[in-house]
């Protein structure tokens, strides 16, 4: 059976890398400013954008992406 979609992937997040997150927050503690900040990319991406760049770099071949669907539904 077909995944359940709840939408049409156009949402945008701002999606950052881990390790950027890490980085921001390191040189935060060698700072003795404070405050609340907001971290991220500035770039926003839509979900579409992010699963077709995951394909993209793991290239799965169609019975791949079969496989894993149904071990997330049953």
């Amino acid at each position: 059976s077909e995944p359940t979609r709840f939408s049409d992937g156009g949402q945008q997040r701002d999606f950052i890398y881990v390790k950027d997150v890490v980085r921001i927050i390191h040189a935060f503690m060698q700072n003795e400013e404070t405050g609340i900040y907001n971290v991220g990319s500035g770039i926003p991406s839509t979900w579409n954008e992010l699963s077709n760049a995951v394909f993209k770099a793991i290239e799965p071949t169609d019975a791949q992406i079969k496989e894993t669907i149904n071990k997330l539904i049953n």
